[in-house]
């Protein structure tokens, strides 16, 4: 049976043989990993997490942390940055200075290269799978683990192939591509999967086509793309100073995949999505009209996708009352557009152009009847703005910027894509970590992590709060403009603990000494944070008690140590009341795969079954007190 590209490279990172029956058709793989990223936020928790294992350098072969706009608050205090940069260096990681670009993609043009497998901390879906790299996503404790040398858990998402055949008209690019994929998805798009494109037409797309359909997976509900490595990617890594990582790396035509998607290219028509809770692709034409505010270019647009813009804005001016407003993803990227022109070109038509990793501040309020477009931007943050967003194209977005509306960009003047120029090597932005042997005494990070609890007899506590339905991370923890500069203050970050629902609830766990929290359906829906599991442990959580949880949130909690519990009957959840003493006996030697417990609730007189779907790994990261203090327990003599 042929491979495909996916599971050849995964083959190639297997630590350990997965059984014949659970692979690929499901199970978990067990991966070495290359490479570890993590930036801003992210950044100060993998380190704080890798620094209390105690490890005096990291096991993998490449570290990057970066001080990135995403966690611009974060090091606005100049100490807390030099902390940050010396637990980095000290422990073997390379650091990138703040302004020097959004970490995934200063990973990208450094370091990413066909074959290699890495971790990224964060909700972004990672983009080098357009360089044939295999790039995940990960919490910064799975990270911090793969710095220690820990492999990498992965349960086998399923395999997308989408095959494509013809070639790109000049009018649209790699969004209005994902958007056509994802109008031919069924409801829940890929539904996690690895989408790994191949076909005669993925010849014709240039690396910012690449970029960009890697870039846009999360929006299709993919976990990861996957390009292959060809003669477009080597000269790409060749611009870079980099060819000697490019090796040939092709897609099978039938490579075992599980769902198969064939797209003609020459049919692909200029779309827009307009950005909800559920992405609803639609031509442009069909949207054509409409009035437009702001037009936003976003940090994944890349050198090519900029010198477009600028060529088809050269000689012209926004139309009035538009907002175009360009925000660099990296160094490089910046100064390239300055090297070759294109930046003057920009200005001169009126946009803005802004400092790489300045803040952009939250969006004006569009005016009413009026959208925004955006390309290259994070969906989510814009649905978060309250104000009506279209995904759109490159084209599409220039079209609207001249004509104030949402414009078929068929109906303006065409203009040739010249090649970039000599890119551009910022100097001083990237700091190496000394060679092994030769470092200094590593810093101490900003925040000190601790470790969890481990779960080593019966659970006795206080229901310390007792929540409603589909109570969301956001109910949990508040990660807002006032809350997330808190991160590096995890006692302060506490406070905020389901502050909106109820304002006295860590006063109480600590006057308590910890317990439980008893809750509805859906517990922990949204997007699913590290903090948002981390800060109820830190007030002593033992264990959820809910009808259901949202599988990341209940991965995060076994990762902290804190025990996810179903109630057997779910209307047994309306019995219980907060302020409530329960105990849950027998524990750890009860806690086994598929068996259920007891909850005894000592002040009604009464009990309760509860169940979970705890594998035997959890289990054992649950009785260790979570994957910090497994790891650390398994370096003890």
């Amino acid at each position: 049976m042929a491979h495909s590209l996916t599971r050849s490279l995964i083959e190639a990172h297997l630590l350990e043989a997965p059984a014949s029956a659970a692979w690929p058709n499901g199970g978990e793989l067990v991966l070495g990993v290359d490479h570890v990223v993590a930036g801003g936020g992210a950044a100060l928790l993998t380190l704080a997490a890798f620094a209390s294992l105690r490890r005096p350098r990291v096991a993998v072969d490449l570290a990057l942390a970066c001080a990135d706009r995403g966690g611009a608050a974060v090091f606005d205090d100049a100490e807390a940055l030099r902390e940050l940069k010396e637990a980095a260096l000290g422990h073997g990681v390379w650091f990138s200075r703040p302004g020097h670009g959004r970490c995934d993609l200063v990973h990208r043009e450094r370091f990413a290269a066909p074959g290699r497998l890495s971790l990224v901390a964060g909700r972004r879906t990672p983009s080098a799978g357009a360089l044939g790299a295999l790039s995940l996503m990960a919490g910064p404790l799975e990270a911090a683990a793969a710095l220690g040398g820990a492999p990498h858990l992965l349960a086998w998402p399923g395999l997308l192939a989408v095959n494509l055949r013809g070639s790109l008209s000049s009018w649209v690019g790699g969004l209005d591509v994902a958007l056509e994929l994802l109008r031919r998805l069924p409801a829940g798009g890929a539904r996690g999967m690895i989408v790994e494109y191949g076909g005669p037409g993925v010849a014709l797309l240039d690396i910012a086509e690449r970029f960009t359909l890697a870039a846009l997976g999360g929006v299709l509900g993919a976990c990861t793309s996957l390009f292959p490595s060809d003669e477009v990617t080597r000269t790409w890594l060749q611009a870079q100073g980099r060819e000697s990582d490019w090796k040939r790396l092709e897609v099978e035509p039938r490579g075992g995949s599980d769902e198969t998607l064939e797209l003609d290219l020459d049919a692909v028509e200029p779309m827009v999505a307009e950005i909800g809770r559920a992405i609803a692709p639609r031509l442009v034409r069909q949207a054509n009209g409409a009035r437009v505010d702001q037009v936003e270019i976003g940090p994944e647009a890349g050198i090519s996708d900029l010198v477009r813009l600028a060529r088809l804005l050269e000689g012209h001016r926004i139309a009035d009352g538009v907002s175009l407003t360009i925000l660099p993803g990296t160094r490089q990227v910046l100064e390239t557009l300055g090297r070759n022109g294109s930046l003057r070109a920009l200005t001169d038509a009126g946009a803005r152009v802004l400092e790489v990793g300045a803040p952009r501040g939250a969006p004006p309020a569009l005016a009413r009847e009026a959208v925004g477009l955006c390309f290259g931007s994070d969906a989510a943050e814009r649905l978060a703005s309250g104000s009506r967003w279209l995904l759109a194209g490159l084209q599409p977005c220039a079209a609207a910027a001249l004509r104030g509306r949402v414009t078929d960009p068929r109906e303006i003047e065409a203009a040739s894509a010249p090649a970039p120029g000599p890119l551009a090597a910022p100097e001083g932005w990237l700091l190496r970590p000394p060679a092994p042997g030769s470092e200094p005494q590593a810093g101490t990070p900003p925040i000190t992590l601790p470790l969890g609890r481990p779960l080593d007899g019966p659970l006795r506590g206080t229901v310390l709060i007792r929540l409603g339905h589909q109570v969301t991370t956001e109910q949990i923890l508040p990660w807002g403009a006032r809350v997330r500069p808190l991160l590096g203050n995890l006692a302060a970050l506490s406070e905020h603990a389901f502050a909106a629902v109820d304002g006295d609830f860590a006063s109480r766990a600590r006057v308590l000494g910890g317990g439980f929290v008893v809750a509805g359906r859906d517990y922990g829906s949204g997007v699913a944070h590290l903090p948002a599991a981390l800060v109820p442990m830190l007030l002593g959580v033992r264990a959820l008690l809910a009808v259901s949880c949202a599988p990341d949130y209940r991965r995060l909690l076994v990762q902290v140590g804190v025990l996810p519990l179903a109630f057997a009957v779910p209307e047994d959840y309306e019995a219980l009341a907060q302020g409530d003493e329960l105990e849950i006996p027998g524990l750890p030697e009860s806690l086994e795969p598929e068996k259920p417990l007891v909850v005894r609730n000592l002040s009604q007189g009464t009990q309760y079954a509860v169940r979970h779907d705890l594998p035997p790994r959890e289990i054992a990261l649950l009785r260790a007190g979570g994957l910090l203090r497994d790891l650390a327990l398994e370096d003890r003599p």
